[in-house]
């Protein structure tokens, strides 16, 4: 067979392939060549088709368009104070913390914690040989009781004038004498025991039974965890915003994308010159002991602002003008263009002709046009609390 036959045959049949499609699957037909394929007769008209299908006109569901009001999930128009973050990096801090040194010299006698123990203010820690003390505390008893013994018999003997007024007071000052010695050998007694000086967790013990220390041997650490002070440094064109009790979010890495509040605890009292910042420590309750000293967090520092007008996420479109929605208003949809000031989780602060309380639409704005009439399905008020 010639060529050109060929040719023809092989048109012929893609022909009779393009038309077969257009008239059994007119849906799925390529829009570039649907025009010669109405002109040629082989698509059929959009509304017999839709009616074929059992649908309206124009693709939408059964009596969802094609005149009939259009079905919308609605929601209220609420008011949030709007806020603007700074976020800095801090570093957390037991609300109290110190290095313990032992009281005296000594020899270590008695460990009476180990590393994570809760302990309470006043709880003994650590004893050293106390045996002289203990020595000295007895001996000087011994002699505030003679002074005592004597005292009384001067006052006795006194009264008949056997001895002297002068006597009598010397015998006082002896016992007030002896008093303070005991007092001395019972503090130098106490001073063998290091005890805690508030309620905390024991860090990691650096001394051992049986070790010598003297009064610059550190023997642990000791933190009040409390609370947790993130100290972070604050730029200086927000130091006129920060005020004790402002609030702050905290995140860290060891904790995932958990948040932690907290409110600005302290302020320091002049901005560093070489760095420009303000150091701020910021507090976040810590009752339940999961947050250590040392961690590092990620802190946004929320500066409230006005009463704005805020809406839910879902409720906001865009196009080639900006972001918009839907406000329902006499059963009829109404767009009103939007300027997003702050986005939440949730939900969105704008600017625009809105008014708390108004209807706007969250589910069916495809179909939606300005001044088309509405269904409100489903109405969802609004949530008082932050996005």
């Amino acid at each position: 067979m010639a060529i050109w036959k060929q040719l023809i045959a092989a048109c012929a049949a893609l022909a009779m392939a393009f038309a077969s499609w257009a008239w059994l699957a007119p849906a799925s037909f390529p829009a570039p060549l649907r025009p010669l394929a109405e002109l040629a007769g082989l698509l059929p008209e959009a509304d017999d088709q839709q009616e074929a299908r059992g649908g309206a006109p124009g693709g939408g569901p059964p009596g969802r368009s094609g005149g009939g009001p259009q079905q919308v999930i609605t929601a209220s128009v609420g008011e949030e104070l709007s806020s603007r973050r700074v976020q800095s990096v801090g570093t957390a801090e037991a609300l109290r913390s110190v290095s313990l040194f032992a009281p005296t010299a000594g020899l270590v006698t008695e460990m009476l914690f180990t590393t994570g123990d809760r302990v309470a203010e006043g709880q003994p820690l650590l004893r050293l040989d106390a045996r002289e003390e203990t020595i000295a505390v007895e001996k000087a008893g011994i002699a505030l009781q003679q002074a005592r013994d004597q005292l009384g018999r001067f006052e006795r003997l006194s009264q008949n004038q056997a001895v002297s007024t002068v006597q009598v007071e010397e015998a006082r000052a002896r016992v007030a004498s002896a008093e303070a010695e005991l007092r001395g050998a019972e503090l130098d007694l106490d001073r063998r025991t290091l005890r805690a000086p508030f309620d905390g967790y024991m860090g990691i013990a650096k001394v051992t039974i049986g070790d010598r220390v003297t009064t610059t041997t550190e023997v642990a650490n000791i933190d009040d965890r409390s609370e947790i002070l993130i100290r972070y440094a604050l730029p200086e064109r927000f130091a006129a915003q920060a005020q004790p009790g402002a609030r702050v979010e905290a995140t860290s890495i060891a904790f995932g994308v958990e948040r932690f509040e907290g409110v600005i605890a302290e302020i320091d009292s002049r901005i560093d010159p070489q760095l420009r910042t303000l150091t701020i420590r910021a507090a976040i309750d810590n009752s339940d002991d999961r947050l250590r000293p040392g961690l590092s967090f990620l802190v946004d520092t929320v500066f409230e602002g006005a009463l704005e007008t805020a809406v839910p996420l879902l409720s906001l479109q865009w196009d080639r003008d900006g972001s918009y929605l839907w406000r329902v208003v006499d059963d009829r949809a109404q767009r009103v263009d939007v300027e997003i000031l702050e986005r939440g989780e949730t939900r969105a602060l704008v600017n625009g002709d809105l008014t708390p309380g108004d209807r706007v639409v969250l589910e069916g704005v495809q179909r939606l046009r300005d001044g088309a009439p509405v269904t409100i399905a489903e109405h969802h008020e609004a949530d008082p609390g932050r996005s």
